[in-house]
């Protein structure tokens, strides 16, 4: 299709500037978020995977609207008009196009598991998920360090499409009670010995 082709054309081009913007972030030593439409799912689990080699963390997250009427009504509240009209509203005119591409996204992501990718359903939840995901990923990014870079950091998610904000919470806390548990057994061999 002619918009994912120039979409993926647009992605590539914003990635090479961003490398070099993420490059020097990683000089100065200065955390970044880098958000967009841009960052292909491809794009952020190589980021995560290379830059895990120089101690810098990389936490890709995917957040969509899997609800039509929803994402629409949200692109009324972001646009300056407040109207779901498409000839006050440019989101809402290049809808159909918005959505191919977020649903190229959404395909893309779900081929790993280390990526995590949220149904926006609740903002004050999807937000609460991406945080708790995120101090997840930065703990074990500790230990992922201490022991040598082997594996992954990142938390294994549902491979399903996506998850409400909801799910993803209660994913993140049995994710952590079995580290917990397993970080237990690890110490009871070890006082074992």
């Amino acid at each position: 299709d002619r918009v994912l082709k120039a979409y993926e054309i647009q992605s590539r081009l914003v990635v090479e500037v961003l490398d070099q913007l993420i490059d020097g972030f990683i000089r100065r030593s200065e955390p970044v978020v880098v958000e967009g439409v841009h960052l292909l799912s491809t794009y952020m689990l190589d980021k995560a995977r290379t830059l895990a080699f120089y101690d810098v963390p990389v936490v890709p997250v995917l957040v969509r609207i899997t609800n039509e009427s929803k994402h629409k009504e949200r692109f009324a509240i972001r646009s300056k008009s407040m109207t779901i009209l498409p000839n006050r509203n440019k989101y809402v005119k290049h809808f159909y196009n918005i959505r191919l591409i977020q649903d190229r996204l959404a395909s893309m992501a779900e081929f790993s598991e280390e990526l995590l990718v949220i149904n926006n359903t609740n903002v004050d939840r999807s937000v609460n998920s991406i945080h708790d995901y995120l101090l997840a990923c930065l703990e074990n990014f500790q230990t992922f360090t201490q022991s040598g870079g082997t594996g992954t950091y990142l938390p294994r998610t549902s491979r399903r499409k996506s998850i409400s904000g909801k799910e993803a919470l209660r994913n993140i806390h049995r994710w952590r009670a079995e580290k917990r548990g397993q970080s237990r057994a690890r110490s009871a061999v070890a006082d074992n010995r």
